[in-house]
């Protein structure tokens, strides 16, 4: 990614342009010019799901994150302080979720959960950090089968979100972090509108909808582990871009015809399984089969549509479906899960059903931004010399 080159024109001493000879003594003639290459991407995403809007995902749907998610401010999200969360006990909270109420979690099952090893679980006194999965402008939610304290097998019937590394397997093995949770009536007490994880309050519990236990690695507005005052090192959450399309590609929606000047047109993608790397702009939906992409030929594709694929099929690269009016994805419930390796993104509301996945791939990301973009003159890199015969 992001190499130098050099453009070399040299005149020989023996024979000119044409072909012609001439005096030796007039010696060699080099002109040189360094390039470099410049990504189409003002930033690159940093999420394997960003949308400007609110998620919803609703199917065998698994999204795994970007395990090295950036440091330098405001982008450090990631740092958690497991041992104070706001004066509450994370790891005992999460005992009561996904074992017997008050039982403690034992930091084996603990550990993949927050993908840390076990030491590290064990030595909570020092930071943690996640990747980072999903990052929504609204609420992010988690649809599945609803399920009790004690029948936690079933969450992995419904959509999450999963610990790093993915084993470039369609069926690969997801170990969950954030899912939708069923909290049984009578288990906390809480008074509205008090968030439900606050320790019981000395009134009559009550009944409660399924409350979606969502990690760090899943960042919007409504995320309880992410408000929290003294959870994360910054003392707030991160705003999600104000316009997602200039965050991605450095020109405002309002000028996006900017980018479409740029892009090969297409009207649909039944024939991008055909398409090299590079930059594509589809006017309708985008119905994906067999293999678009590579890891090393990624593709960049702006959709004005929705977004569906087939069962087996993969894709390389990052998916923007454009607009602000709300889109969806929908995947195949026939195995193997239908893959996109890289990033998908949403102009507006994101919903995603039936079976699908959605692996961050930060090379093919940066190789789509390159492929993609243009040269630039390296400032200094133009030099010319003439040596004697």
């Amino acid at each position: 990614a992001n190499p130098t080159l050099r453009a070399v024109s040299t005149t020989s001493s023996a024979v000119d342009a044409g072909g012609n000879a001439v005096d030796v003594r007039r010696g060699n003639a080099e002109v040189q010019q360094d390039i470099q290459t410049a990504s189409l991407f003002a930033w690159d995403p940093m999420a394997a799901i960003m949308a400007d809007g609110t998620v919803n995902l609703d199917g065998d749907i698994r999204v795994w994150g970007n395990p090295r998610p950036p440091s330098r401010p405001p982008y450090d999200w990631s740092i958690l302080d497991l041992n104070d969360v706001a004066g509450l006990n994370v790891t005992s909270m999460l005992g009561g979720f996904l074992g017997t109420v008050g039982a403690p979690l034992h930091a084996a099952t603990l550990a993949p959960l927050l993908n840390l090893t076990v030491a590290e679980v064990l030595a909570l006194d020092i930071n943690a950090t996640f990747p980072l999965s999903i990052w929504s402008h609204n609420t992010t939610t988690l649809k599945g089968n609803e399920f009790t304290l004690l029948t936690v097998l079933k969450a992995l019937e419904g959509a999450r979100t999963c610990t790093p590394q993915f084993d470039n397997v369609a069926l690969s093995t997801c170990l969950l972090q954030s899912v939708t949770v069923q909290i049984r009536a009578g288990t906390i007490a809480v008074v509205p509108p008090l968030l439900p994880l606050l320790p019981p309050l000395l009134v009559p519990p009550i009944d409660l909808p399924p409350l979606a236990l969502k990690l760090p690695d899943i960042q919007d507005e409504e995320n309880f582990l992410s408000a929290l005052t003294g959870l994360l090192d910054t003392s707030a959450p991160v705003d999600f871009p104000n316009d997602l399309f200039d965050h991605v590609f450095g020109v405002p929606h309002a000028e996006a015809a900017e980018i479409e000047a740029d892009a090969t047109p297409l009207a649909d993608c039944s024939d991008l399984h055909n398409k090299p790397a590079g930059l594509y702009w589809v006017s309708g939906n985008c119905n994906i089969t067999g293999t678009v992409g590579s890891v090393t030929e990624p593709l960049i594709v702006i959709a004005e549509g929705n977004l569906t694929m087939a069962a087996g099929s993969e894709f390389w690269g990052v998916m923007y479906l454009e607009g602000s009016s709300p889109h969806s994805v929908t995947g195949n419930g026939t195995l193997p899960r239908p893959t996109i390796h890289g990033s998908l993104l949403s102009g507006g509301n994101l919903s995603g059903t039936s079976n699908f996945n959605v692996v961050y791939d930060r090379d093919a990301i940066r190789r789509a931004g390159y492929r993609a973009g243009s040269f630039t003159r390296l400032p200094g890199g133009w030099t010319d010399q003439v040596t004697g015969p």
